[in-house]
């Protein structure tokens, strides 16, 4: 049996922590060895979801099958298992050391069976840093403290409700604070979008107009598949800009007319 155990502070609250790590699916973003997770079944996702997990771990090809077995608001658990190894996740998501932050403990069991069990001692080497990568890309994802951190962006808007459930739609989030003049959008990179009433709100023209309202600023998202991305924005809600600059980049304009980009940015150099 190899077990590891690493423990991490993340700039995202708990329940949000919680709500990302749920779908097993994003394994694929936050698992150095996982190459690509697909879930089995349809639905709300609950105790006995599953995934079938695809990963490579020291040159060695290994499919899985995943099942949600625990669901607490500050616990998760997934065990995944084929012919020669169980594999358990467990996760325990509690509050930081400060508002609006969440400290992680994740802890790892692999169980080998059969022949597979004389490799046990070189995978402690091989999993313990896999261990390590995977706190990191965890940190990254959810969100590292720092003395100066990105706390939110803020937009004005007519209808803060009716703007925060399109970015919801847009970005798979969750509503964490609605006041009715007030609404908090929780991202799954933890940046929170906010949106305030502004009775005096007047729609950016993009691009600028000397005698329109002109935007001051706009929000850039990284996309894998920008194409298929545009066309689920548009779905959410959003309109594609007249305006196209550049080729691999969309322009698109929210219900209040706030202009977002979509391209794969992480690609760019």
């Amino acid at each position: 049996m190899v077990e590891i155990t690493r423990r991490f502070q993340v700039t995202a609250p708990p329940a949000s922590v919680v709500a990302y790590l749920r779908d097993f699916s994003r394994a694929v973003e936050w698992d150095p060895g996982t190459v690509s997770c697909r879930r089995l079944d349809e639905g709300p996702i609950a105790v006995g979801a599953c995934w079938h997990n695809v990963s490579k771990i020291a040159g060695i090809t290994t499919e899985l099958r995943y099942e949600l077995t625990r669901l607490d608001p500050d616990r998760l658990v997934f065990v995944g298992a084929n012919d020669t190894a169980t594999s358990t996740d467990d996760i325990v998501v509690t509050a930081g050391s400060r508002p609006g932050t969440a400290t992680v403990t994740y802890h790892a069991t692999i169980e080998f069976h059969g022949m597979a069990a004389l490799a046990a001692p070189l995978a402690k080497i091989v999993f313990a840093r896999l261990g390590d990568k995977t706190a990191a890309s965890l940190t990254r994802v959810l969100g590292a403290p720092g003395p100066i951190t990105l706390s939110g962006v803020v937009l004005s808007s007519p209808d803060p409700s009716g703007l925060a459930a399109f970015y919801c739609r847009l970005l798979n989030a969750e509503t964490e604070v609605d006041k009715g003049h007030w609404v908090t959008v929780m991202t799954r990179s933890g940046v929170r979008l906010s949106f305030h009433h502004d009775e005096n709100y007047r729609r950016p023209v993009w691009p600028a107009d000397d005698d329109e309202q002109r935007m001051t600023a706009h929000l850039d998202f990284d996309v894998a598949d920008v194409d298929a991305a545009c066309e689920h924005a548009i779905r959410c809600g959003a309109t594609q800009a007249d305006t196209q600059p550049q080729p691999d980049v969309r322009v698109l304009l929210d219900p209040d007319g706030h202009p977002f980009c979509l391209a794969r940015l992480s690609q760019r150099e």
